[in-house]
């Protein structure tokens, strides 16, 4: 658990140093546009993320801890057959760049944005399954190389003169690869002479991964969309400010998705066996640490004081009174879903979860659709808005799945998720 919160730590001040710097060094217009291709990497991350990796982190888990990293020589090569065509899907969002971003700025943020969009998934993928197998401690070392190089990068970027605009997706791209290479290197050596008895087949993990690709796209499809109808209906700058306060609450989402990384598995695993009170035992664990981490973020850098570092660091966060208090509260919320999420694909519901997914992205767009009057603040009332949705409605049906399956001692029919 140490080893995964060093790593989820570790994870987030790599990605908070490049949203600080894109904060302090893009004006609010040009920011809007950093915004929108933050929002298309997220989109089409979800592609190979969900078509292969994650059907082939479900599959290790029936298989003893220390030899599931062998199946990255199957996984890698398949999720990269599709991560590659799908980074290059970031150029979506260059016919709804709003007309007031430069058209260096929107040929900078593409480009970056596309390398990103690649590497990204594929880093991910390796850290969670180098987590899966017991070897958090690898995965840790493998953000603190990210970390590094990604300071490295800005400050050498930023030294040698390079427009501010390549910089921050730039940085990125290059800390994602690095440590991404180190991630293979430090899986190979930890299953060398290790094996399993079933190999990832293609067919198996897309025809699992469909239903997934489609739910989890939706969240960050709907994200793109928001964005899309912030910029169009407020302004570039109202995005702007937007993703200047997310930047600040994002410590909280980062340290939900390494968490998830930990234990995700576990949920997976408990909720494949119908154990309800083993699930119930990750996510308290899971719940107690984002809810404990997020008041006191909330507390700290929420509103505008002294003793606020980011109000000094970031002062665009704070020009929309309120703002960053908000967007902290909504990726707390946000990120209690994740423990259910995870319990909801290792119980095989993927057309369930889709289901429910395409319906929250409904509430969510219908909430940004507000932006005309709501400016600024659509972004975090979208975001509260899905999780009510899927708050309950994940819930309910993991009540049905623990009382339709049969549970291990202690459990018996589920009264409650």
């Amino acid at each position: 658990m140490l080893a995964g919160l060093v790593d989820s730590g570790l994870a987030s001040l790599a990605t908070f140093a490049i949203g600080v710097y894109a904060v302090r060094a893009l004006d609010p217009t040009v920011l809007g546009g950093y915004a929108l291709v933050y929002q298309a990497i997220f989109l089409v991350g979800m592609i190979p993320a969900n078509l292969v990796f994650t059907p082939a982190e479900v599959i290790a888990v029936e298989h003893p801890e220390p030899v599931r990293p062998v199946h990255l020589a199957r996984s890698l090569p398949y999720g990269a057959l599709f991560a590659i065509p799908a980074g290059l899907a970031v150029a979506i969002w260059i016919p709804i760049a709003p007309p007031e971003i430069p058209a260096g700025a929107i040929t900078a943020l593409t480009i970056t944005g596309i390398a990103t969009a690649i590497v990204s998934p594929i880093q991910d993928h390796v850290r969670r399954v180098l987590h899966s197998g017991g070897y958090s401690r690898d995965a840790a070392v493998v953000s603190g190389v990210q970390l590094g190089v990604a300071g490295v990068s800005i400050a050498v970027l930023h030294l040698g003169g390079f427009p501010a605009v390549w910089i921050p997706f730039g940085a990125l791209a290059i800390a994602n690869v690095t440590s991404f290479s180190i991630a293979v290197v430090l899986a190979r050596l930890r299953t060398r002479g290790k094996s399993v008895e079933r190999e990832l087949e293609f067919g198996e993990l897309v025809a699992a991964g469909r239903w997934l690709a489609g739910g989890a796209a939706l969240n960050p499809a709907t994200g793109f969309v928001s964005a899309a109808l912030v910029s169009r209906l407020a302004s570039a700058a109202a995005l702007g400010y937007a993703e200047a306060a997310r930047v600040v609450a994002q410590p909280v989402w980062v340290l939900a998705v390494g968490l998830s990384a930990v234990l995700g598995p576990r949920s997976m695993s408990a909720a494949r066996r119908g154990e309800r009170v083993e699930a119930r035992k990750v996510s308290r664990v899971f719940l107690t640490v984002v809810l404990v981490t997020g008041a006191c973020v909330l507390a700290w850098l929420g509103p505008d004081w002294p003793l606020n570092p980011m109000a000094w660091l970031m002062p665009a966060a704070f020009a929309v009174e309120g703002l960053v208090a908000a967007s902290i509260v909504a990726q707390i919320l946000a990120a209690t879903i994740f423990p259910y999420r995870s319990e909801l694909i290792g119980a095989r519901r993927e057309a369930t979860y889709t289901r429910i997914e395409l319906w929250g992205s409904i509430v969510r767009t219908a909430v940004s659709a507000t932006a005309r009057f709501t400016r600024a603040f659509a972004i975090p009332l979208g975001i509260v808005a899905i999780w009510v949705f899927r708050w309950f409605a994940y819930r309910r049906v993991l009540r049905g799945v623990y009382a339709s399956e049969g549970g291990g001692p202690g459990e018996g029919k589920a009264v409650g998720a």
